[in-house]
């Protein structure tokens, strides 16, 4: 079913298989270790992460900003969004 703007929207069980997949409420801040700074270690977590898959080995969820189960160079930019204005 198509819904405002073309997207497609979720009921039923889709829906429910959506929001068990989708990343924590924490995903984007860029703070990946938990040490309370968006760093140079954060920075490694992600590029080790890159190109992993949901259910991989390495797998961030984090990590994963867009929320579509892969670690991606996506995923990277918009990290690098959060590491420049965390450390201007």
């Amino acid at each position: 079913m198509k819904g405002f703007l073309g997207k497609v929207l979720l009921t039923g069980s889709a829906a429910t298989a959506f929001l068990l997949a989708a990343p924590s409420a924490f995903a984007g801040t860029g703070d990946y270790n938990g040490d309370g700074a968006v760093d140079d270690a954060d920075k490694q977590i992600i590029m080790d992460a890159r190109n992993t898959v949901a259910g991989d080995a390495g797998f961030v969820p984090a990590a994963d900003h867009d929320g579509d189960g892969v670690i991606s160079l996506i995923d990277v930019f918009e990290f690098a969004k959060v590491y420049k204005a965390a450390n201007q």
